[in-house]
């Protein structure tokens, strides 16, 4: 697979992703507006409650911020960069390791959750959560799960890598003594993160 194919395999599950997640807003801004903004009674440890996160996001909620659409640009903007770059280094990684691609497509769902989030910010919207939570004590909606997802895939993901790492590093210092392992270890790291960050054409090889 060459990088167009890879880009828009890729590209088709983010929007596939996105349209889900506005879907479901849709959905509840259509065919039930009139629960939109009710309290939440009950002891459930998952309710349905739509509300608009007037706070902007749970870390402004949490530190009392409140909606400042400038910052939450701003936020949004370096979410989505950070999500560029976890694709760069997981799929150098992984080529590099000979690992099993499949596991950039978790990234996918962090992609989707901050270009949804970006879009609401330049529109000046509101957030509309609408799964309640007892035990994480709040709402969220379809992108915040995407998250979750992203997160847990990437640990999982560590766990191939750091096998690979381990049976290469085990290869290329035999009968290195500690601070010899130690040096070429950090000249490796250090090589692995450079590389990573040059344009992708330089180390991108077509891969099935």
């Amino acid at each position: 697979m060459n990088l167009k194919q890879y880009v828009k395999r890729h590209l088709i599950f983010v929007i596939c992703l996105f349209v889900i997640g506005y879907g479901i807003i849709a959905y509840i801004q259509i065919v039930c507006p009139e629960k939109i903004g009710q309290p939440h009674t009950g002891d459930a440890a998952f309710a349905f409650a739509p509300v608009y996160n007037e706070a902007g996001s749970t870390f402004h909620a949490k530190l009392g911020i409140g909606y400042q659409r400038g910052l939450l640009i701003l936020e949004a903007v370096i979410s989505l960069f950070a999500v560029l770059m976890l694709y760069r280094l997981m799929e150098y990684y992984c080529i590099f390791f000979e690992i099993k691609r499949i596991w950039s497509y978790f990234v996918d769902f962090s992609m989707a959750s901050a270009l949804a989030r970006l879009s609401e910010r330049l529109l000046g919207n509101y957030t509309l959560d609408y799964l309640y939570i007892r035990a994480g004590h709040g709402t969220y909606d379809f992108f915040d799960f995407c998250i979750g997802i992203c997160v847990a895939g990437v640990l999982i993901w560590i766990i191939p890598f750091y096998g690979k790492y381990h049976k290469y590093k085990k290869l290329h210092t035999v009968g290195m003594n500690f601070v010899q392992k130690f040096l070429w270890e950090m000249k490796l790291s250090f090589q692995l993160l450079k590389t990573s960050f040059c344009p992708i054409k330089t180390w991108w090889k077509d891969i099935d």
